[in-house]
């Protein structure tokens, strides 16, 4: 669950979110368990002032899946396509741990 203010909660387990990383996040835990697109991930990412380079994107994505990782989240990337944000265990997993 991503709460107001870059809170994460998932199971017992909690993390405060960067706010350069909040727009990032909103989209991702919005589609939990499906595919974003890198184009969309890079139109959030420049609708918040950051540039939208490949590179730049990488790095935002790897830094926010070091943080989702620390509560238990996996943002794993679909190559070719974009990310897809799930549980440790899985999606099957995560609506019992959510």
């Amino acid at each position: 669950l991503l709460r107001p203010g870059g809170l994460v909660e998932f199971g017992p387990r909690h993390q405060v979110l960067p706010s350069g990383q909040l727009p990032l996040a909103q989209l991702l835990f919005e589609r939990f368990c499906t595919v974003v697109h890198r184009r969309e991930l890079a139109a959030a990412y420049e609708a918040a002032g950051g540039t939208a380079t490949e590179e730049a994107l990488k790095a935002a994505v790897f830094r926010l899946g070091q943080r989702l990782a620390e509560v238990g989240l996996v943002l794993r990337t679909i190559r070719g396509k974009g990310y897809l944000l799930e549980a440790r265990q899985g999606c099957r997993a995560s609506a019992t741990l959510a």
